[in-house]
């Protein structure tokens, strides 16, 4: 499955150190099973292999980290990696709603990052529809501001690679 949307001579500028040198961002949007967090993967293993430090996480593992946390020293240990590595990977931003809490903690660790290191997120949702993630739609709008300055949003289109394979249609 190809996605013509995702232009070869576009995609490859991720797969360099620009994109940690400039502190970009990009954000991959689409339904689950398009290779989202594949293509995510990749410019992360990429970026290792350039000497670069790496973080990947899933938003819910943040979400469970801020609600379990009990000082702020908890929550420093936290945030503190995740804002200094080379390059972030947030995955499956939007699966699960987030608890209110949730959104100041994003917000410090996007804020902490702009203009300072790269930044790659997947999600099922629309840009459009992230202040109702968390429940606050100023506080996402900071975040999407400072993640598209220098980022790009692409939506990845298609069928799951799964149902594909095992010959299913999944309307969605």
């Amino acid at each position: 499955m190809l996605h013509p949307e995702l232009k070869r001579t576009v995609m490859l500028r991720f797969f360099d150190s620009s994109f940690v040198t400039t502190a970009g961002s990009l954000v991959l949007i689409g339904p689950s099973g398009v290779g989202k967090t594949h293509l995510a993967v990749a410019v992360g293993t990429k970026l290792v292999q350039l000497g670069y430090s790496v973080r990947f996480v899933m938003a819910q593992q943040v979400a469970n980290a801020v609600l379990t946390a009990t000082r702020r020293a908890d929550l420093a240990r936290l945030i503190e990696p995740l804002v200094k590595c080379d390059l972030l990977i947030l995955d499956e931003f939007g699966y699960l709603s987030l608890e209110p809490q949730v959104g100041p903690v994003l917000y410090e660790i996007i804020s902490g990052r702009y203009e300072k290191g790269a930044t790659v997120i997947t999600t099922n949702k629309s840009l459009a529809s992230w202040g109702e993630l968390v429940g606050d739609t100023a506080l996402m709008m900071a975040i999407i501001d400072r993640l598209l300055h220098h980022g790009e949003v692409f939506y990845v289109r298609g069928s799951s690679y799964l149902c594909w394979l095992l010959g299913l249609s999944v309307r969605g």
